[in-house]
């Protein structure tokens, strides 16, 4: 069976990303003075304050630049897809490159049950959907002050979504050389594909919302940008949680999850890995909502509604 597999290269590595910021959750929270360079590397923006000395400022970057995340996130994201669909449908190989890197860092295997070629290419659409988005709204609706992040944040910003468009295609069924008809991959439609995509969009709702509040904190009526103070967000899933953007992009993962059949052992990691770095920072990010304002709402949770 597929998940009882031994593990592939990438997804050792995910785990070793993920049990790292594992352990500097665990540090930041039990010890009550952490390394200062731990802090300096887990923390951007709003929770970045404090006095910092001269050396760390130099390795500073605007906040402003995530949205070279998501042009690197659209270009590998759109590049795979094309020549997923064009493996499939044209009966075309993967190049060189692309079957180097799979042999290299994953598995492709065809142990995975029926329909799961439609499960790939669903998943690798709802992510080219996922990070247009984004892209659209670093564009377009988000409002930047001069807030920062470390130059290493930023680095492994870059690497974090060619890896996450290389992870949906590290494991699962040979897809090269195939030549499906259409009609042919969308008869392999599951209930798990339907089921994945209406979370998605569902999720993909609440993390606009997000945003878009966040963004018209600093707007006025006719949506002009009139400051780019800190403001406490209020509406929808802010109600409850103070970074919802944060909890929504999980759900979100948690759909592509759904779509690939929940078969997908890689992606699996890549979700634990991902719900540890937004605990943490939305742990970070409550931290500063709490000190900058007295008054802010004590109900509230960093990231899961009542809990945490």
């Amino acid at each position: 069976m597929a998940l009882l597999a031994a593990p592939c290269l990438l997804e050792i590595i995910w785990a070793v990303i993920g049990i790292g910021f594992v352990i500097a959750f665990a540090v930041h929270v039990c010890l009550r003075d952490p390394p200062v360079l731990l802090e300096d590397f887990i923390r951007y923006g709003k929770s970045k304050g404090g006095q910092r000395a001269a050396w760390m400022r130099a390795l500073d970057v605007p906040k402003r630049w995530f949205m070279h995340f998501y042009v690197v996130a659209v270009v590998s994201h759109v590049t795979l897809f094309s020549l997923t669909l064009r493996a499939l449908l044209l009966g075309s190989t993967f190049p060189g490159w692309l079957e180097s890197l799979l042999v290299a860092f994953g598995s492709p295997t065809n142990n995975f049950p029926h329909g799961m070629e439609l499960s790939v290419v669903l998943a690798q659409a709802l992510m080219v959907l996922q990070v247009v988005r984004r892209l659209a709204e670093c564009l377009f609706l988000s409002v930047y002050s001069n807030a920062i992040m470390h130059a290493v944040q930023y680095g492994f910003g870059m690497l974090y979504y060619v890896m996450i468009a290389f992870t949906l295609l590290c494991e699962g069924p040979s897809i090269g050389g195939k030549e499906l008809s259409v009609w042919q991959l969308l008869a392999q439609w599951r209930w798990y594909h339907v089921a994945g995509s209406v979370m998605f969009a569902w999720a993909t709702l609440h993390h606009h919302r997000s945003h878009n509040i966040l963004a018209n904190l600093r707007k006025d009526k006719a949506g002009r940008v009139v400051h780019t103070r800190y403001v406490v967000p209020h509406g929808d899933w802010f109600e409850l949680v103070s970074c919802p953007h944060y909890l929504a992009e999980i759900l979100v993962y948690v759909a592509i999850a759904v779509v690939l059949g929940g078969v997908h052992r890689t992606w699996w990691v890549v979700l634990f890995y991902l719900i540890v770095i937004q605990s943490l920072e939305g742990r970070l990010m409550h931290e500063s909502y709490r000190s900058r304002f007295p008054d802010y709402p004590q109900h509230r949770r960093a990231i899961l509604p009542y809990l945490l």
